[in-house]
């Protein structure tokens, strides 16, 4: 039989576990929870600064009975891992790269097409109308909500060497991220690819085992690829979401009233993320060129048509993408 000590030892360890899961609460009409989110890159970065903003908006909505804990830099695992976890229930939020979404929903990937959006403001058009709601809503059968979602980039060629036409990139050994629509456009170019986590690209690069990176401003100036990597080609080939993931079942046990607040509250952490990404844009630029890094400029044309075969490779595997992707071209016309 338990002795006293042992007993109580017994009852705190329960009460942090409900705590920590978010199942301790004041009554019915006034619950709280802790809602723990994940990324993975550093404090400095944007994507933690609009996961700070949730927090905190979040937290005045609710009086502080939902309480936001975040995890940066891969501390709960990489994106893969992150979505996962959500998925299974074992973490409340994550804030993923919306390629993640490709490994385990292949019809996702029609958003990272190459050159398929004009500008932001197209982007976040159909991203946030009833054609991205249909692109996303897989997630739903593998318990995943999507929020209104962060920017994540306007991709770029970072790089050893320069490059400035796509045969230069023939032979070159590049890190993509784990992605079916990079992985063909790349091999297309005659490039070796190397998909590797990207808490690994600093010293990859640092030991010359690739060559180069698909990679945004932002991401290279707060991981300091600049002293690693001397050049970046503005080829601005795909723009990418930071989605913001939250576990559905999770969700539908809240209140009506704190379902919403999560809503409000992560549009508006979204809002503020987006309306200040040009200005996190133009600072990374800045401040990489101060610290060496050359930006080429190029024909952008002569790269857009280079693409050309990879809409032909997935247009064959997957035929609807074709009238997808013209929606998406004709949207807002």
């Amino acid at each position: 039989m338990p002795n006293r000590r042992q007993l109580k030892t017994t009852i705190i360890l329960i009460v942090f576990s409900l705590m920590l899961f978010g199942f301790v609460g004041n009554g019915v009409q006034a619950s709280e929870y802790t809602i723990r989110i994940a990324h993975c890159m550093p404090t400095n970065h944007p994507y933690h600064k609009a996961c700070q903003e949730l927090q905190e908006v979040l937290s005045e909505k609710t009086n502080g009975r939902l309480k936001v804990i975040i995890y940066p830099q891969e501390q709960l695992g990489t994106e893969q891992d992150i979505t996962e976890l959500v998925s299974a229930g074992q973490l409340e939020m994550g804030c993923v790269w919306s390629g993640t979404f490709e490994q385990f929903y292949p019809s996702t990937a029609v958003t990272q097409l190459p050159y398929l959006f004009d500008s932001w403001e197209h982007y976040w058009q159909v991203i946030d109308s009833e054609i991205g709601e249909e692109i996303f809503k897989p997630l739903k059968e593998d318990d995943i909500l999507v929020l209104p979602s962060f920017v994540n980039g306007l991709y770029n060629l970072l790089s050893t060497k320069e490059i400035r036409e796509p045969k230069d990139l023939k032979g070159a050994k590049f890190r993509i991220a784990p992605s079916a629509i990079l992985s063909v456009m790349f091999t297309n170019y005659g490039v070796i690819v190397s998909p590797m986590p990207f808490g690994e690209v600093y010293t990859a690069l640092q030991m010359r085992t690739i060559d180069g990176d698909f990679q945004n401003s932002v991401n290279a100036w707060s991981n300091s690829f600049h002293e690693v990597a001397g050049y970046i080609t503005e080829v601005e080939a795909c723009y990418f979401m930071q989605s913001l993931i939250m576990n559905g079942s999770f969700y539908n046990r809240l209140s009506e009233e704190d379902q919403k607040a999560i809503k409000e509250a992560a549009l508006e952490a979204a809002i503020w993320q987006r309306n200040n990404h040009q200005e996190a844009i133009a600072d990374a630029v800045r401040l990489l060129k101060e610290n060496g890094m050359e930006y080429i400029a190029v024909d952008k044309e002569i790269w857009r048509e280079s693409v050309q075969p990879v809409y032909d490779h997935f247009y064959k595997k997957y035929p609807q993408w074709e009238n997808i992707v013209k929606e998406i071209r004709d949207f807002g016309k």
